[in-house]
């Protein structure tokens, strides 16, 4: 069964790298990943956020203080999202997003992306031109949004 997810690789490869994702260590997931990636030959998938992706805005306070003021937002793009494969519309049925114009693709190509804000603090919405950050590591590639305030996304609560 481990053979027919496509690794071309030792069997003991694959079996490490199934373990750590069913352990659900995040390191040795990147890891597996990676590995894959550049034994496979396969390229790594575009990032895509699809609508309504909910992050905090996290910027250092005002005169060099140690604080960090947070700013809760929704992101939405112009991007067409993706189609989802045959095989995961009949298990799950289609994708809510699948055909929509509002997502947003951080592919290859891109150094910047169009994105629609929602500030959920400040009341009010914006259209802004974010950063596409890479850099690249032992594990692969990390990919980040950089708004125009320089403030670091970080993934928000539920609960907002």
């Amino acid at each position: 069964m481990i053979m027919s997810w496509g690794c071309r690789t030792t069997g003991l490869a694959c079996a490490v790298a199934v373990a750590g994702l069913l352990a659900g260590c995040e390191r040795l997931r990147e890891q597996a990943a990676a590995f894959y990636y550049q034994e496979s030959k396969v390229a790594a998938p575009t990032v895509v956020l699809g609508p309504g992706h909910m992050v905090v805005l996290a910027k250092a306070g005002e005169s060099g203080s140690a604080s960090l003021t947070r700013e809760s937002a929704i992101l939405s793009g112009f991007d067409k999202c993706p189609e989802q494969d045959r095989f995961m519309t009949m298990l799950s049925g289609p994708a809510l997003d699948e055909g929509r114009n509002d997502c947003i693709v951080l592919d290859d190509a891109r150094t910047t992306v169009t994105v629609q804000v929602a500030y959920l603090n400040a009341r009010r919405a914006a259209v802004e031109q974010w950063a596409i950050k890479r850099v690249a590591g032992p594990e692969g590639e990390r990919v980040s949004l950089v708004p125009p305030s320089g403030a670091l996304l970080l993934d928000a609560p539920r609960h907002i």
